[in-house]
């Protein structure tokens, strides 16, 4: 960097690792060769070529047609029909991500969703288990919390509970508008 600057760093990126640079289109794709040389042992894997396939149903496609060799975060149907495909294999990877609602308008007076008792009423009607199965086919642990479970210090919260049943006779919910 100290003799190409950023611009000239951005354009020929040099590292220590077992592959070297060799171009890169943005937004498209990211090529790298093997570096013969590395001290450890020489890649098996010649070339890499990563692409940028930004629709699930397109990364699924090009993954059928033998166009590239992984794909990652085919979820729902198209897992599903990945599964059904022969010669290809579904294999669920572990992700430090984590998915939740936020109630934006809960500090405004107006909001339903101001009241405590109707964010609980939410959170007990949504299905976890369910969205999982379809979403990630049951593959996605399920945390209770928003943060990642590989964080230090991370505590378990109790996960929480579907009970639509429960969520619907709370007592404020002769107040709330039809739609929520």
């Amino acid at each position: 960097m100290e003799k190409v600057g950023d611009e000239g760093f951005k354009k020929a990126p040099v590292g220590a690792g077992p592959y070297r640079f060799v171009s890169s289109t943005p937004d498209v794709e990211l090529v790298m060769d093997a570096y013969d040389q590395y001290w450890r042992k020489s890649p098996a894997v010649k070339r890499l070529v990563f692409r940028s396939i930004v629709d699930d149903a397109t990364r699924l496609a090009a993954l059928k047609r033998a166009e590239i060799d992984v794909a990652y975060s085919i979820r729902g149907l198209l897992a599903e029909e990945l599964q059904r495909t022969p010669g290809l294999t579904l294999k669920p990877t572990i992700v430090q991500g984590t998915q939740w609602i936020y109630f934006a308008d809960q500090f405004d007076t107006k909001s339903p969703y101001h009241d405590p008792r109707v964010r609980q009423a939410v959170d007990l009607a949504i299905d976890r288990t369910t969205i999982n199965a379809a979403e990630t086919l049951g593959h996605s642990k399920l945390s209770g919390s928003i943060i990642p479970t590989m964080f230090d210090f991370y505590w378990q919260p109790p996960i929480p509970t579907y009970d639509p049943v429960r969520g619907e006779a709370a007592p404020h919910r002769g107040r709330l508008p039809e739609r929520i």
